[in-house]
């Protein structure tokens, strides 16, 4: 909730109409910030809990969820029609 919190105002700010760029690139901004504090949480609390950074289960972890979230972004991207 975080991390997505800040995208709603400039969702809402976008279809509103208002073509100010350099509001839009503070509240994008914003959002991207907020999501990488959560996802370095995340990742910091999980390097915690699998080990350390010599742990080979944090890497394979790690390396698993971004070939996951690459996965997803291609396959919605080949399968949307522009």
């Amino acid at each position: 909730m975080l991390a997505g919190l800040p995208v709603i105002p400039g969702v809402a700010v976008y279809y509103a109409g208002f073509n100010n760029a350099l509001f839009i690139a503070v509240l994008n901004t914003v959002a991207n910030a907020s999501i990488v504090y959560a996802l370095l949480h995340v990742n910091l609390n999980a390097l915690s809990k699998l080990g350390g950074l010599t742990s080979y289960k944090f890497w394979a972890s790690l390396t698993a969820g971004v070939a996951i979230a690459f996965s997803t972004e291609s396959i919605l991207l080949f399968a949307l029609p522009e």
